[in-house]
């Protein structure tokens, strides 16, 4: 159960860094 708990979160944590990249990466050339 502990293990599951911590693969979640690492699962969650993956999604919002790939969320995120792909965000700045449509936002970085619109600031340039």
């Amino acid at each position: 159960m502990f293990k599951w708990r911590i693969k979640k979160e690492k699962l969650k944590s993956d999604l919002e860094d790939r969320c995120s990249w792909l965000v700045s990466s449509k936002v970085a050339p619109l600031k340039r």
